[in-house]
């Protein structure tokens, strides 16, 4: 199956889970969860797995007009006022830490399925790019990325997306060439 895929994770989590107790820590990863639920699934995505501080979603698909929606998810994931949870305004006033999600676009051939028991998971050399594209993001400086099979086929990229050049990547034999998301 041809796949629009979205990796997620949050900025910093590792320096801003030092400064809290378990329980903000806990309190922040629930409504994270609960806010990407809110963002993916509304705009058609099956969310695979949370993963730490991070998501892993697709939609089984790759049409432009799926691509469009995981640029808007995408978007809204990447906003750090996207979500109003409580504990985000809390550690924003309180703290000054601001909670931002960074994110990987990427579509490719996966299989989607059964993969053990009560185990339903998409997998491919298309998911494992995604989650190196996502790695860029730090790198770049940029909140979402997305790698040239995602862009490719749009009606007007030029509108949505900018090029960041060609990035080497972990296990990956050739550079992958992405494009931020530009700021709407």
């Amino acid at each position: 199956v041809e796949a629009t895929l979205l990796v997620g994770d949050l900025k910093d989590f590792t320096r801003i889970s030092t400064q809290l107790s378990a329980e903000e820590v806990a309190m922040m990863l629930r409504e994270w969860y609960a806010d990407c639920e809110g963002i993916l699934k509304p705009l058609g995505a099956v969310i695979d797995k949370f993963i730490g501080d991070g998501v892993f979603a697709y939609w089984p698909a790759s049409d432009p007009a799926t691509r469009i929606r995981a640029a808007e998810a995408a978007r809204l994931l990447s906003q750090p006022e996207a979500a109003h949870s409580p504990t985000r305004k809390t550690l924003r006033q309180e703290k000054g830490i601001v909670i931002q999600c960074n994110v990987g676009l990427n579509v490719g051939p996966v299989a989607l399925g059964a993969m053990g028991r009560g185990v339903n998971t998409a997998v491919g050399e298309a998911v494992n790019v995604t989650f190196r594209i996502e790695s860029l993001t730090r790198q770049l400086g940029v909140p979402v990325l997305a790698g040239s099979n995602f862009v490719q086929g749009l009606a007007d990229p030029a509108s949505l997306f900018e090029a960041h050049g060609s990035h080497p990547v972990k296990g990956q034999p050739e550079p992958v060439e992405v494009y931020g998301l530009k700021e709407s």
